[in-house]
């Protein structure tokens, strides 16, 4: 299948302090409950035929505090090509065979797949994957934009691009569709976990703890639906203490996904908003171009694409395109003074900070990308994946 969402995690942080191995476990919590999850899902995978090298560790990202998200982090240092992971299949969660490219047999099989983390998850203890699914069990409803509450997903709704499925898919694609009930939301909450977490809705243990970060990936892996499971190794030298990182959108299993998918989908699919460098896809309008931060020169650079197939969607917008990324930065603006001047009492937090983050976020690159054409300074490169 053309990958629609590939690699599924929650939240990526920019920065944290890490501390030495000894002092990781100390500095957690004795009530961390999710911790211990994780630690009998590792015991799981390794005495069910899987592998995790002991130079890896799963902990918080910020060791002192129980609630901060997992990252998974070398604790010795590591070899280019050594071996990080190996899940067996039997251990993946997941209907029979995979899914296909057409959207309608995708989402059918996203539904599957939630039907059958739905019954497994019923199960508790009894399940085969009880200590997997437990650990599903700790994940929060409420991280995906299409499962924030009114508030946060009225004002969302209007930060995405108009037209835009962020806020409104599982209803559309799941709840008018029969797959799942519209008053349920232990049904909600699993099928977003099935895209936040899977792999075009394949569940697998402990691969799905690798955070993503474009600029700091450091491994590489077989294709997920290899007959005999999947296989992670280090794509470079990884010093102890670094974070493990993936990619969600240009790994092996992810086709020619960017050229439709970018940074506004992973807050879709994710629920964060990532670091750079970032992808921005208006497709209906003929737009598509990455921006970067370079550090050196403290500048962002906006790269556009001339690849095929140019006639129809890339190259340097047209002036018409143009003219649409000024609309969306005028509108954008418009609602920091309005809508974003201050958060409605019923919103979360980390709702009300998402959706702050993400709108910053495409005013940057809106205003970057325009710049760039204006100036004539655009960088145009050839994607032959394209």
């Amino acid at each position: 299948m053309v990958s629609l969402s590939p690699l599924i995690k929650f939240i990526n942080f920019t920065t944290f302090i890490i501390l030495a191995p000894f002092f990781l476990e100390s500095a957690i919590a004795e009530d961390d409950a999710a911790l211990k999850t994780v630690r009998e899902m590792v015991n799981w995978v390794r005495s069910h035929g899987g592998f995790m090298s002991e130079k890896v560790d799963i902990h918080r990202m910020d060791p002192s505090d129980a609630s901060s998200p997992f990252g998974i982090y070398a604790i010795q240092d590591i070899d280019e090509n050594e071996n990080l992971f190996y899940i067996p299949k039997s251990l993946y969660v997941s209907p029979l065979g995979s899914p296909q490219g057409n959207i309608t047999l995708y989402n059918e099989y996203i539904c599957q797949s939630a039907h059958a983390l739905m019954e497994e998850r019923k199960l508790d203890y009894q399940s085969k994957y009880a200590p997997y699914t437990r650990y599903l069990d700790t994940q929060k409803p409420g991280a995906l934009p299409a499962t924030y509450s009114k508030a946060g997903k009225d004002i969302m709704r209007q930060v995405f691009p108009p037209g835009h499925d962020a806020v409104d898919w599982i209803d559309k694609e799941f709840k008018e569709t029969g797959c799942i009930s519209n008053d349920d939301s232990f049904a909600e909450h699993t099928v977003a976990l099935v895209i936040q977490r899977g792999f075009d809705g394949t569940l697998i243990p402990v691969w799905d703890m690798v955070n993503h970060d474009n600029s700091r990936v450091n491994t590489d892996h077989n294709p997920i639906h290899s007959d005999q499971g999947i296989s992670v190794h280090a794509s470079k030298k990884i010093p102890m203490g670094d974070q493990i990182f993936s990619t969600y959108d240009e790994c092996v299993d992810c086709g020619a996904v960017s050229s439709y998918w970018g940074t506004p989908e992973i807050l879709r699919d994710f629920g964060f908003v990532e670091n750079y460098p970032q992808r921005w896809v208006y497709m209906y309008e003929g737009v598509w171009f990455q921006l970067d931060y370079d550090e050196g020169n403290k500048e962002f650079v906006v790269i556009f694409d001339e690849g095929e197939p140019k006639e129809d969607y890339w190259g340097i917008p047209t002036e018409e395109a143009v003219q649409f990324l000024r609309n969306e930065l005028r509108r954008l603006d418009e609602l920091a003074v309005t809508v974003l001047k201050t958060p409605p009492n019923q919103i979360p937090e980390h709702e009300w900070n998402t959706i702050l983050q993400f709108h910053r976020a495409t005013g940057v690159a809106l205003r970057e990308a325009i710049k760039t054409v204006e100036n004539d300074n655009g960088k145009a490169e050839s994607h032959d994946e394209f």
